[in-house]
C-alpha cells in the first residue's frame, strides 16, 4: 500500500527541474510513494548489482540515508543508482558522497534536493534480495581477504615484513 507524502519545498523545485524530461514521471511516482523498478545496464555497481537485476526504489528519506545505502539522482541526463560513502551537512543541507560500487573513485558530491529515490530491494532473476543484505555483502566485501585480491595483497605484503 503507497503512503501519502507531503513534498519538501526544495524537493518540489527539483521535481520543477525534471519537467522537461522522461525522469520526471519516476520522480513522480516515488514521490507519491509509490515503488519504481529501474534494471541496471552496467557492470558500475558490480559485484553486488549486475546488469539485467531490477533495482526497486523507494521514496528518499534523507534522515534515514546512511553511509552504505544506494540512492538514485539525475545527473547529466541520466539516472544514476550509486552506494552513499559519506553523509556531510553543508550549510544546512544534506550533502552526500557516492561512489559506483566497481569504480576506485568517489563520484561528484549529490546535494539532498538531487536524489529522487532510495534502494528498497533487489529482483535477480525472481529472487528478491533486501537492501539490508545487498549493504552487509557491500562491507563484507571491502574486509573479507579472501574475496579482495587488494586486500590480499596488502596481507601478504605485511606478512613479508
Amino acid at each position: 500500500m503507497a503512503q501519502a507524502y507531503s513534498l519538501d519545498p526544495e524537493f518540489r523545485d527539483n521535481l520543477e527541474k525534471l519537467a522537461s524530461t522522461p525522469h520526471r514521471a519516476t520522480a513522480s511516482r516515488l514521490a507519491a510513494g509509490q515503488e519504481v523498478t529501474i534494471t541496471a545496464v552496467d557492470h558500475s555497481m558490480a559485484p553486488i548489482i549486475w546488469p539485467q537485476d531490477k533495482m526497486v526504489f523507494g521514496f528518499p528519506d534523507l534522515a534515514i540515508i546512511e553511509a552504505g545505502d544506494i540512492v538514485l539522482y539525475r545527473r547529466g541526463g541520466k539516472l544514476l543508482a550509486r552506494r552513499v560513502i559519506r553523509k556531510l551537512e553543508l550549510a544546512r543541507e544534506d550533502v552526500f558522497v557516492t561512489r559506483a560500487d566497481a569504480g576506485e573513485r568517489q563520484d561528484i558530491s549529490v546535494g539532498g534536493t538531487e536524489i529522487i529515490g532510495r534502494l528498497l530491494h533487489v529482483d535477480r532473476q525472481g529472487e528478491l534480495i533486501p537492501v539490508e543484505q545487498l549493504r552487509t555483502g557491500w562491507v563484507r566485501r571491502l574486509f573479507d581477504l579472501e574475496r579482495s585480491p587488494v586486500l590480499a595483497r596488502v596481507s601478504d605484503w605485511l606478512q613479508r615484513r
